[in-house]
């Protein structure tokens, strides 16, 4: 088990394939390490997945910033460089 990087934190555990109908569920949480020397503690928690990933759009936001920014340098050196051949054609 990793690190995490921040004081409260969700690891998925697993991932349910079929609909959930409304009713009671049970589910049994083992304690397989001590939480009291740091007031820590368990939960369980069912949520859905957007396309982009968890319930924080900040990650693929700034991705997708990013990632635009990335294209359009790219477009700019790639016209620089067609310039600079025009110009070293009518040298």
């Amino acid at each position: 088990m990793r690190t995490a990087g921040l004081d409260n934190f969700k690891k998925l555990w697993g991932r349910i394939h079929q609909p959930l109908f409304s009713g009671q569920y049970q589910m049994t949480i083992a304690n397989n390490y001590r939480l009291s020397g740091w007031n820590g503690g368990k939960y369980f928690v069912l949520s859905t997945l957007s396309p982009a990933g968890g319930q924080n759009y900040l990650l693929p936001i700034e991705m997708l910033i990013v990632s635009l920014g990335c294209l359009a340098a790219l477009i700019y050196l790639i016209q620089r460089a067609m310039m600079y051949q025009k110009l070293r054609r009518a040298d």
